[in-house]
């Protein structure tokens, strides 16, 4: 039987319940009105709005930047290896293009080995390359002693599998912040965004508020405009979290839903990446301020609402580009970086924070670095 509340998977995550939502059942005019107020959607009510004819690229991309400011942060995918040297090996190369930011992929952690590879990741720290937020993303098994492991060692964010329920365990463990993960594939993905948002309204329930991120990623065969419409439904039923699509994901997500991109170095420089958002109109972003300041859990998520990302995530999105403009971009880029970080400016209202970010930039043009807001 469903129950939002149980800490049984089988019971938050009723197959039944699932069945249920699947029929696109609701009252469409009144969906669409708590919709636009940014109220965000039961898991009934957004698989109703996706299986209707109703367009959804509009309202995701102005709730997207009505929450978080319209920048896209770049995150490095990375997975553990035998020994901590040869991971601080490896995502030292990472760094050394300019990423900071790293979601680590971990088949088991139950045994510590997790929580060393999170500080051996977060101990790169050479010159110009410096790893500064490490998220991990699980997909074996798990317990409190190792979840509390992780979050000790530094890990920001715990990610599981939207059909896994140990994601109470992370809390139980501490972990301020947990995010939810799922592979859309041509069969069954209406089944998995009803999972996806039924566990997300679990963690709310539980909690008072819900997953900091969905990583969202797109099997080969899944239609691209399919897997926009998705992230744009989860967009719309959680728009206060954050989402993250991976290299293989609709393009279009970057612009309407997503708020992170998952970048392989192996098949996209961060230059090149960064170059091509900018010419779209996306201003990239390195930033990982929030967990060093304070900014997680129910504390995030009071930023969000109150709509308080747009004084901070937004002005570091500007500081963070800015040195990796200086530390890693070839010219081009730099050039096209540099003009959208003055037009940027003008849409800084006070003029006193303006005059802090301005003074920054140039602190930051001579050799200054590490800023954040």
């Amino acid at each position: 039987m469903y129950d939002i509340t149980s800490k049984s998977g089988g019971d938050f995550l009723a197959d039944e319940e699932i069945d249920a939502a699947l029929t696109g059942e609701g009252d469409l005019p009144a969906i669409l009105a708590k919709a636009g107020s940014g109220a965000g959607l039961t898991h009934r009510e957004a698989l109703a709005l996706m299986l209707s004819e109703e367009p959804t690229a509009k309202l995701s991309e102005k709730l997207r930047r009505e929450y978080f400011a319209g920048s896209v942060n770049i995150c490095a995918p990375i997975g553990a290896d035998e020994s901590t040297a040869s991971l601080k090996l490896r995502a030292d190369g990472i760094a050394s293009v300019g990423h900071r930011n790293l979601l680590l992929s971990l088949t088991d952690c139950a045994d510590g080995l997790g929580a060393d590879a999170v500080r051996a990741l977060l101990s790169v720290k050479s010159g110009k390359r410096h790893i500064r937020r490490v998220d991990v993303s699980l997909s074996g098994e798990t317990n409190i002693e190792a979840l509390r492991g992780l979050c000790e060692a530094g890990a920001a964010t715990i990610i599981f599998p939207a059909e896994s329920p140990a994601s109470d365990l992370a809390k139980e463990a501490g972990c301020a912040d947990v995010g939810l993960a799922y592979c859309f594939a041509s069969e069954n993905y209406l089944r998995g965004l009803a999972l996806l948002l039924m566990h997300a309204g679990h963690l709310t329930a539980l909690g008072g508020y819900g997953a900091r991120i969905f990583v969202l990623k797109r099997s080969s065969e899944l239609p691209e405009d399919i897997f926009a419409r998705i992230c744009q439904v989860v967009r719309i039923a959680q728009p206060q979290s954050a989402i993250m699509i991976g290299g293989d994901g609709s393009e279009a997500s970057l612009s309407d839903s997503a708020t992170t991109l998952l970048l392989d170095p192996a098949q996209e420089s961060p230059d090149r990446a960064v170059n091509r958002l900018i010419r779209r109109g996306i201003l990239p972003s390195f930033c990982s301020a929030c967990k060093s300041c304070g900014r997680t859990g129910a504390e995030f998520f009071s930023c969000v609402r109150e709509g308080q990302l747009h004084n901070f995530c937004y002005l570091n999105a500007l500081l963070s580009l800015k040195e990796f403009l200086a530390d890693f971009a070839a010219q081009d880029t730099r050039i096209v970086g540099t003009d959208l970080i003055l037009k940027e400016l003008y849409n800084i209202g006070n003029a006193d924070v303006r005059a802090i970010i301005v003074r920054t930039l140039k602190d930051i043009r001579n050799g200054k670095r590490d800023f954040s807001i």
